[in-house]
């Protein structure tokens, strides 16, 4: 009778540590990056292009959304992206980072996330980095803009940060007055 109790008991912890690997990040970032320390990783250059399908281009695969690779700094860029296009009603931009057929996707968590954990922000002065993970089915991701913002633009910058099949990136994002 205690060795059934025991079998359980190690499958309990074995099933817990398991779950563990599937709903945490791996390899998280324990503390803030500036955009100096962001652009100093190495990167990696994927098989694929990256765009920002989102509410204000239709949730679609366009080339004035597609990222572009900058070789140098080893960084996906899509600088610039006008927030006068968003509702003025809704201070908040929806977005998935995704390949053009939405087989690879970046996000907080997989679709079973909940819409409030993958809610952001930046302030006006700063960038922010925050990491992402793969999926095949990314949750959406939500930039919150700060109330009363004099920016007018949106920046993102992507960086891969390693080469296997399944990669982690981190996503850089600022608000500006003027284009980057």
């Amino acid at each position: 009778m205690n060795i059934k109790r025991l079998v359980i008991f190690v499958c309990l912890i074995l099933s817990t540590l398991g779950c563990d690997k599937v709903f945490t990040l791996s390899d998280p970032v324990t503390k803030s990056l500036s955009f100096a320390e962001f652009a100093q990783l190495p990167g990696f250059k994927l098989d694929y292009d990256l765009y920002l399908p989102s509410h204000i281009n239709y949730w679609s695969h366009v080339d004035e959304f597609k990222f572009t690779f900058d070789a140098n700094q080893q960084i996906y860029w899509l600088k610039n992206i006008e927030l006068s296009r968003m509702d003025e009603k809704s201070p908040t931009l929806d977005f998935k980072i995704s390949n053009v057929d939405w087989h690879h996707q970046f996000g907080f968590g997989h679709m079973r996330v909940n819409p409030d954990e993958s809610v952001y922000s930046v302030t006006a002065s700063d960038g922010v980095v925050f990491q992402l993970i793969y999926s095949s089915n990314a949750s959406n991701l939500s930039l919150e803009l700060p109330h009363n913002t004099q920016a007018k633009y949106v920046s993102f910058a992507v960086k891969i940060t390693n080469s296997e099949l399944k990669p982690s990136a981190l996503l850089y994002t600022q608000l500006s007055q003027t284009p980057l």
